[in-house]
């Protein structure tokens, strides 16, 4: 039999849930995954996450809860990263908080600037050799992946990113003349 205190975060759960749902007008069954999920993606499009996030810190399933919280760091600044990661369950935070750490570092490949000390490719996960592979600007990054990604899918986008890279470059040389 559950205490008193179990009692009271299941109301709440449900208390932020269904309010979460009333304020976005939402249409879904919020007792299945399914339809949390949808009601979840839809609150991430407000502008106030507020509830979302309260909503979340009683979320049933921590694989969703968590889910949520991957969407939402790669959706949003840096700097709100930690709000998510705090939602998700004690036992799955440290992913939350190293998706976060993969998203900052894939914002600055993208740009160009990651510091001589991040790239370690054979550190990164499979999730994040892939998306720096097809989105990096730096061509040494993205032809060590296409020699030494992880798989296939991942040397695949990186030598096709390398290719495109490289036609940029012969566009500018060509600009140039």
């Amino acid at each position: 039999m559950p205490d008193r205190s179990d009692v009271s975060r299941c109301d709440a759960s449900g208390e932020s849930r269904d309010e979460l749902a009333e304020s976005l007008r939402f249409q879904g069954d919020v007792e299945t995954d399914r339809g949390r999920w949808q009601l979840y993606r839809q609150a991430l499009g407000s502008e106030d996450h507020h509830p979302l996030l309260a909503a979340l810190r009683h979320e049933p399933d921590p694989q969703l809860g968590l889910s949520v919280a991957y969407l939402a760091i790669s959706m949003l600044p840096d700097a709100l990263h930690p709000a998510w990661t705090s939602v998700v369950p004690e036992l799955l935070r440290h992913k939350a908080a190293e998706r976060s750490a993969e998203v900052s570092m894939l914002r600055r490949a993208v740009v160009g600037r990651l510091a001589p000390e991040e790239i370690e490719p054979t550190s990164w996960t499979n999730w994040l050799q892939l998306r720096i592979a097809s989105q990096a600007i730096d061509r040494a990054i993205v032809d060590d992946l296409a020699d030494n990604g992880r798989t296939k899918r991942i040397r695949n986008a990186a030598t096709l990113r390398s290719r495109s890279l490289a036609a940029v470059d012969r566009e500018r040389e060509a600009g140039e003349r």
